[in-house]
């Protein structure tokens, strides 16, 4: 069941931002790959929303590479520079609440 209330809800959030960033980048002067870009990204918040956590150690990964994927398209000809800052940004303040979130005291299991 989704659960976006859960202890992935800031990384849902900041996620779905970079998704709906790469969704938009063809209008900011992108190649259309991105939009592959965002639909990978889709399927990542949709299981950190049902709380797949060994998901959420493979989406950890993936932001980590996607900052250094935006970062290397500043300054690039024909791509805004507000898209590369902003999707930079929502990058990696969801691989920074995925550390949070994955790396806290999580709850002993049951016995």
């Amino acid at each position: 069941m989704l659960d976006p209330t859960g202890p992935f809800r800031l990384p849902i959030l900041f996620g779905g931002l970079s998704a709906l960033l790469h969704f938009a980048g063809p209008i900011a002067g992108t190649p259309m790959t991105y939009l592959l870009g965002g639909l990978i990204y889709a399927v990542l918040i949709y299981g950190l929303a049902l709380n797949w956590r060994w998901l959420a150690y493979i989406a950890f990964l993936i932001f980590g590479v996607g900052i250094s994927g935006a970062i290397s398209h500043l300054g690039a000809p024909g791509i805004a520079d507000w898209w590369v800052y902003a999707t930079t940004a929502a990058n990696a303040l969801a691989f920074l609440s995925l550390f949070a979130a994955l790396w806290s005291s999580r709850p002993a299991p049951e016995v």
